[in-house]
């Protein structure tokens, strides 16, 4: 193009030829393939998003606008990268071919299988905890095999037995009936012990206060059982509270009042005295006539207070009732009064004037 130039004097002027800026060079598909090839990590995706923002240059819109979306680029190199949820907002975009693309081959429940039984025979009896710990992320590898490691040992009965009330402390061993391979003796399986009411005993003593402390509530007593509660582990023995009750050589219940007002009261336990030398014989019955009592005293409660709720509803609404009246009252009187005064002076002037 030509660019006029003109002198110091602004007098004359002559044309000077000035050479074209020189175009920008745009960016091949090569170009961006092997940008995004060194930005992408080995494993793993990144955000359209993120991996855009770390190109560098103004990012993917900068160089690489005249090719497309990135998402519709990766898309179409399947040689190069892959591309997880690609009609989202945000697809994620990782290296064909590394790990991250074979984590999506899933486990089978028969490779599963073979996995646990290489741990069993190394140790043929093994914590659950220490099985999930060996195996790896259940989320990450075998969500699509069951809720938990758990939930897959329980669907398989005939093969494995799961000694123990749950949770990571639970054993797990082989199922193998009366022997193992070719006439061998399998393992040898603990059995499980009978639950007595002495072992109820002593595992609440565990967990409750001395006599004189502060006392424990009685529904946290179930949640600090362990898996299950009261329900999983002592279920025979009937309710928790009817046993506590059941048994005062042991136990000594109280109640606290609450902080709602008008709420029932709550339950409270702590140790008896001389608790933990008691010889006395556990009484095991399963009554329900403490717990039902205290529901029923409960139910009194609240239906009492309802209806004193109702009763207060009610005389307040007379109130207003009553106040409305003597307003409405009070008006009509004031009404009246003005129109009776208007009157007596409308009166007064026609005399006055009559008079004039």
């Amino acid at each position: 193009y030509q660019r006029r130039v003109h002198g110091l004097a602004g007098k004359s002027g002559k044309e000077e030829e000035v050479s074209a800026l020189p175009t920008p060079k745009l960016e091949s598909e090569d170009d961006a393939v092997r940008a995004l090839v060194a930005i992408l990590p080995d494993s793993g995706r990144l955000s359209v998003a993120k991996l855009g923002g770390m190109l560098g240059g103004g990012g993917w819109k900068g160089r690489f606008s005249h090719l497309g979306s990135l998402a519709q680029f990766a898309a179409a190199h399947p040689e190069h990268f892959v591309v997880d949820n690609p009609k989202s907002d945000q697809p994620l975009i990782g290296k064909a071919g590394t790990p991250a693309e074979e984590k999506k081959v899933k486990l089978t429940a028969k490779q599963l299988i073979e996995k646990i039984n290489k741990l069993l025979e190394r140790a043929p009896v093994r914590k659950i905890g220490e099985i999930g710990a060996n195996l790896g992320s259940w989320k990450a590898n075998y969500w699509h095999l069951g809720v938990s490691l758990s939930a897959f040992i329980l669907k398989h009965p005939d093969l494995y037995i799961l000694n123990g009330a749950g949770g990571s402390d639970a054993t797990v061993t082989r199922n193998t009936g009366q022997g193992g391979k070719e006439g061998e003796p399998g393992p040898v399986i603990p059995e499980k012990k009978e639950v007595t009411p002495e072992d109820c005993v002593a595992t609440i003593l565990k967990l409750l206060p001395g006599p004189g402390e502060t006392p424990m509530h009685v529904s946290d007593i179930g949640g600090r059982l362990g898996v299950g509660g009261w329900n999983a582990k002592f279920r025979q023995f009937g309710e928790l509270i009817s046993f506590l009750a059941l048994n005062p050589s042991y136990f000594t219940l109280g109640e606290i009042p609450a902080i709602t007002p008008g709420a029932p009261p709550i339950e409270v336990v702590n140790k008896a005295v001389g608790a933990d030398t008691c010889t006395e014989p556990i009484n095991t019955t399963r009554a329900k006539r403490p717990y039902l009592e205290v529901q029923e005293e409960i139910r009194k409660k609240k239906e009492a207070e309802r209806q004193r709720a109702l009763e207060r509803r009610n005389a307040d609404r007379d109130k207003d009732k009553d106040k409305d009246k003597d307003r409405n009252r009070k008006r009509s009187r004031s009404r009246s009064r003005d129109k009776r005064r208007s009157r007596e002076r409308r009166d007064s002037r026609g005399r006055h004037d009559k008079r004039r």
